[in-house]
């Protein structure tokens, strides 16, 4: 049968795996993304590179959590409202206090490629207005270092944007449909952008049409999660389920074999849309087995899910901020490097805990006073966070 749990029940197991995303591209990005690959530093490379896939498995979770919600609340009468308060209180206290960040870094050292001014005001208007993934992909690289984390941001905000309405209109039974039709679309664009136009490597990767598939497969997933005929089938399979995710993961070194040279064109085509198959296999079977999976809800990576959003937006701009005043590239040739990249992250968790006890758990509070009104039609899981 259909889990029973009230609409607001938590699972404390996927804040856990969002904690994993976050610490996957951390550590991409303050070991493997600043090493010159030459000696060890390749091995440095080869063993963290798969973190940069940390942002899929946000994309399938979000799509998991968010379409559940909205799937659960679409006859609410203020659906609308209610949702958008929600995901403003959750998402912009942090977005705006970066975008303030970063102009304060820019006054106080100059433009640089961390913290870059070129084409002002545009670049404040595409930050405002959370196109930063659009400018990115027009000037085909990422502006400023600082800042070019928020692409992902920017497309989940598009996908929290249309997507009420299109459940709203949608008849329930053909949800799923129009998921399918969105993510396969979103995986043809991609692979048909780039191969015709393989130059610009960017654009598949930021743009908002080229990256709806992992969001789309964690909405079906939410689909069967709610769906008592699915559901029964998954609880009698729910360790073959587990069995499958493993054998997954640990399918991981070969496709870092095949990304370490020829990352854009394996991705594209085929990497993208197979991790969002295989994070949502695994959320499927933590979510089927997750009193067998207490580690996932251990405190470690409890506190990593709880902080994981300012912590994701913020250890850019303060990586780039160590490097930028002590005037060096953004590489690791030796231990002064290490100290800086150490440095910065010691300063990103403790600047984003103070953030979320000071900020951004008051907003959410404030948002969550707002309550969905009659017209629950299922379980619907409170979003990590």
């Amino acid at each position: 049968m259909v889990p029973s749990q009230p609409s607001e029940t938590r699972i404390p197991a996927l804040d856990g795996l969002r904690g994993i995303a976050a610490i996957m591209v951390i550590a991409w990005h303050l070991t493997g993304s600043m090493v010159n690959r030459q000696g060890w530093s390749e091995m440095v490379y080869a063993t963290t590179i798969f973190g940069r896939t940390g942002v899929d498995l946000f994309f399938v979770l979000s799509g998991f959590l968010i379409v559940g919600i909205l799937i659960d609340r679409r006859r609410s009468k203020n659906l609308f409202s209610v949702f958008y308060v929600r995901r403003a209180c959750r998402i912009l206290p942090p977005y705006m206090v970066l975008i303030a960040l970063y102009w304060l870094c820019f006054l106080l050292l100059g433009s640089s490629e961390a913290f870059n001014n070129d084409g002002f005001p545009l670049n404040l208007m595409a930050q405002a207005s959370m196109l930063w993934n659009a400018a990115m992909s027009w000037a085909d690289n990422g502006i400023a270092r600082g800042f070019s984390i928020t692409w992902s941001v920017n497309i989940e905000e598009h996908f929290y944007l249309v997507f009420p309405a299109l459940v709203w209109v949608c008849p329930r039974e053909r949800i799923a449909h129009l998921l399918v039709i969105i993510g396969l679309g979103s995986w043809a664009a991609r692979v048909g952008f780039h191969l015709t136009y393989p130059q610009y490597e960017l654009a598949p990767y930021v743009l908002t049409p080229f990256r709806l598939d992992g969001l789309c497969v964690g909405g079906l997933l939410a689909l069967g999660y709610r769906c008592a005929f699915v559901w029964k089938i998954a609880v009698k399979k729910r360790v073959a389920l587990l069995a499958a995710a493993t054998v997954s993961v640990l399918c991981v070194p070969f496709q870092i074999a095949l990304i370490r040279h020829e990352l854009a064109w394996h991705m594209y085509l085929w990497g993208h849309a197979w991790l969002s198959v295989v994070y949502a296999l695994v959320i499927a079977a933590v979510v089927l087995n997750a009193h067998k999976l207490s580690f996932l809800s251990s405190f470690p990576l409890s506190l990593a899910g709880r902080y994981s959003y300012s912590l994701y937006l913020f250890h850019p701009l303060f990586l780039s901020l160590f490097f930028v005043v002590a005037g060096r590239r953004e590489l690791v040739l030796g231990w002064y490097d290490v100290a800086l990249v150490v440095g910065s992250l010691a300063v990103t968790v403790a600047f984003c805990v103070a953030l979320f006890e000071t900020v951004e758990k008051r907003f959410q509070r404030l948002g969550h006073r707002h309550r969905y009104e009659a017209g629950v039609t299922s379980t619907a899981l409170k979003p990590a966070g």
